[in-house]
């Protein structure tokens, strides 16, 4: 009985093993449109880690006080409704039909000159290097951190209707899972070339 015991708990720890060597996936957000009357920036952010989620819907405020600043739109959170979800879908597409498009501007998308600030290891569960990564595309300076490679990539630049803000898509590998996982944060961004950006991985706020 002891044998049946121990091959038992060999067996668990492997499934439990597999499951998490496969847990992990990009995040990547997709950029709705523009919302005249709120002055704000929707975007559609998806993680594709296999639970198939619909992710979550958070826009940018782009006048007033809180520029800048992230919230989600209060759909449902990642996880808890299927990415295939047709009343979500439908809902999707009607939120993208009300709003303006943006179209991005032809930008270079690898910066011109990439400076590793700082490096180390990341301890735990997902043990990767880690770079602190200085990426300059000319007009502007982003901070970002990384994982496994000091890679940044821009995506994609916005303009904004009626606004001197442009909003600015960076990708890099931003989550240290496995081999390390691409994520990509949006960002507004002021013209001019001032003091380098910090990007945080995510959202600023909720």
């Amino acid at each position: 009985m002891r044998w049946r015991a121990l091959l038992f708990a060999l067996i668990t720890t492997c499934l439990a093993a597999s499951a998490q060597a496969t847990s992990g996936g990009e995040t990547v957000c997709d950029v709705l449109g523009w919302d005249a009357s709120t002055q704000r920036v929707y975007l559609h952010e998806m993680s594709w880690d296999g639970a198939g989620g619909f992710g979550d819907v958070y826009f940018i405020e782009c006048a007033g006080e809180h520029a800048g600043r992230s919230k989600s739109a209060g759909w449902p959170r990642r996880g808890e409704q299927d990415g295939n979800d047709p009343v979500l879908n439908g809902r999707l597409d009607s939120l993208r039909a009300a709003l303006s498009p943006l179209v991005p501007v032809v930008a270079a998308g690898f910066p011109w000159r990439t400076h590793v600030l700082a490096g180390d290891t990341l301890h735990g569960i997902h043990e990767a290097p880690r770079f602190l990564v200085r990426a300059s595309f000319g007009e502007r300076d982003y901070e970002v951190t990384t994982y496994h490679r000091p890679d940044v990539y821009r995506k994609g630049v916005y303009p904004l209707p009626g606004r001197r803000e442009q909003l600015v898509v960076l990708s890099y590998i931003g989550k240290p899972e496995e081999g390390g996982y691409e994520l990509q944060t949006a960002l507004l961004v002021a013209p001019g070339k001032g003091a380098a950006i910090t990007v945080k991985a995510g959202r600023k706020s909720d």
